[in-house]
């Protein structure tokens, strides 16, 4: 696009030689030239395969949790409500319009993925009640035990809890922990998508949460990432729409 005052070559609508800058519709449809769905449906992808990989998980999880005589917290709908509000960006990345529109989705869908997994669902309840082990005492324990070999045998009985305890505790600690730290990715590209103001620092954001979510839930890995690299070709869009809500503030 020229400068209609100057003829000089413009760089996001805007001319660097005289600084005149175009209207927002005519800068639209130069930036919207070139439409590639492609990124917006593998999105789509990860974020359905997420939604039926947790439901199928929360559902066997759930037969296994009755057999075993354990209370089931069910909560599918949570993954059902997760997968619907993470799609809602899907419009917008395909549309090329409201880009910034997904950071607020995706940080609403991770943290009701968040609340689901953790404290709603039979996959919170599992790792709540099944990896909870309990050191049992020695009077309930060991009364068959002859008295005599009863104290160095208590011993190792309680050291192998205590073992098994530590151990499980700590991946109960690490799943959970896991889930947060996909918050802290999806906390990160918002702040991308809301915040920056060049394409460089938007990228090393960007590179921030992938890596961040990576180690978390590999599908919605790759719906930030998707996200992120679709936002990241329409950067001049997204840039385009925070100048404009700044000057129709003014």
């Amino acid at each position: 696009m020229f400068c209609k005052n100057c003829g000089q070559k413009m760089d996001n609508g805007v001319c660097s030689n005289c600084g005149w800058r175009a209207d927002s519709l005519e800068i639209q449809p130069q930036l919207q030239t070139k439409k590639s769905k492609v990124l917006p449906i593998l999105y789509i992808i990860a974020v359905v395969l997420t939604m039926i990989t947790c439901l199928f998980l929360n559902y066997g999880i759930g037969v296994i949790m009755e057999t075993s005589g354990l209370e089931t917290k069910g909560g599918g709908f949570w993954f059902f409500l997760h997968a619907v509000v993470m799609l809602v960006p899907a419009y917008f990345l395909m549309k090329q319009q409201n880009l910034k529109w997904c950071a607020i989705f995706l940080l609403i869908g991770i943290g009701i993925y968040i609340i689901g997994f953790n404290y709603c669902s039979n996959i919170g309840a599992y790792y709540d009640q099944v990896l909870n082990v309990q050191v049992p005492s020695n009077d309930s324990t060991w009364d068959q035990v002859y008295n005599g070999m009863q104290s160095a045998m208590d011993d190792s009985y309680q050291e192998e809890y205590i073992q098994q305890k530590i151990m499980l505790d700590a991946i109960r600690t690490l799943v959970k922990a896991s889930t947060f730290l996909l918050l802290v990715s999806a906390v990160v590209l918002a702040a991308g998508i809301l915040f920056t103001t060049s394409k460089k620092t938007y990228t090393v954001l960007l590179v921030i949460a992938c890596v961040l979510a990576v180690g978390c839930n590999l599908m919605l890995f790759f719906a930030i990432l998707f996200m992120g690299i679709s936002i990241r070709k329409n950067y001049a869009i997204l840039q385009s729409e925070k100048k404009n809500k700044v000057v129709s503030t003014f």
